[in-house]
């Protein structure tokens, strides 16, 4: 089995890397905005906006990609555009990328390496893609991260305004850590759990409760190497709780935490009353993500043959 795989199941997707925490490649860098591109904008982004719209299907999602880059070739200084672009290339990188991989990784199929390396680089782009949309987007935040400040100070900096850019830096640099390797993970959980708690505190509800899904997440592990499972599960309620039908939270708390309690009697109760929740419930009910919905039902799938009957036996 393929390290990224091993990575996902391991940690899920709780803790973060990029390069270490002091990776400044879209903060800091002085060419990181090349000269603007001639162009109809306007044209550009309602071409994207409308590929996006047809996610569900891979090929409008990588167009909407394709516009996306050249609206930012267009206007290099619109932030915005980057924020689109890297939540774009995190759900083909964690969504349809991972989900191939994954397929291809069991089966032994020749073509997983090259699914794995596209998957990984694309998790890459995203969050050097958001860094950018951060950086444009707070100053303040980009000169103190720069600086090399405190990062409770510098991550302190951030205000309702980033915590779009900043959830999808966080989310793509955590997954793409996990692909690659358990230092660089260990060297950000840090950085992206004091992001989690920022969005947590400027905006509780904010992506169908992902603070709380995120934090969830993190407690399954932290402190290592057992966890919280009792913070993990209350994370996991309360995004429920803000969130009901969004799908994603329910895969990931049955994959999560119920595989890894001690009483394996309470532990097939979540997994079993999570994954009926996904599978009764329509893809389209929270129809902005229905896209999102369909993937979530594969991995619902996928969960249910990986954690088969024998898994729970005492």
């Amino acid at each position: 089995m393929h390290r990224a795989l091993i990575g996902f199941t391991l940690f899920g997707f709780v803790l973060g890397s990029g390069c270490s925490s002091s990776h400044t490649a879209g903060m800091c860098a002085e060419d990181a905005f090349p000269a603007a591109k001639a162009g109809d904008l306007a044209a550009v982004e309602a071409a994207a906006a409308a590929a996006w719209a047809e996610r569900k299907d891979v090929a409008k999602l990588r167009e909407a990609i394709a516009q996306w880059k050249e609206a930012v070739a267009i206007a290099p200084k619109k932030a915005e555009n980057y924020t689109r672009l890297a939540r774009a290339m995190y759900f083909l990188g964690d969504g349809y990328l991972r989900l191939d991989f994954q397929e291809a990784d069991e089966a032994g199929d020749d073509s997983a390496d090259a699914k794995e390396e596209e998957m990984v680089n694309t998790l890459e782009q995203a969050y050097l893609v958001a860094e950018k949309a951060i950086r444009i987007g707070n100053p303040d935040y980009a000169a103190a991260a720069c600086a090399k400040e405190p990062l409770e100070e510098t991550i302190s900096k951030l205000d309702k305004s980033d915590i779009d850019a900043v959830y999808w830096y966080a989310v793509a640099l955590g997954k793409h850590g996990l692909a690659t390797s358990l230092v660089t993970v260990l060297s950000n959980k840090e950085k992206i759990y004091l992001m989690m708690r920022r969005i947590e505190k400027l905006d509780p509800d904010f992506f169908y409760g992902a603070a709380d899904r995120y934090l969830a997440g993190y407690f399954t592990k932290v402190p290592f190497p057992g966890g919280d499972h009792d913070q993990s599960r209350k994370h996991f309620e309360k995004s429920i709780k803000a969130s009901p039908n969004y799908l994603a939270t329910r895969v990931l708390y049955a994959e999560l935490l119920a595989t890894k309690l001690k009483d394996k009697a309470l532990g097939k109760k979540i997994f079993d009353e999570q994954l009926k929740f996904v599978d009764d419930t329509a893809a389209d009910v929270i129809p902005e993500v229905e896209a999102e919905a369909i993937l979530e039902k594969k991995k619902a799938k996928m969960l249910r043959d990986k954690f088969d009957e024998t898994f729970w036996e005492d």
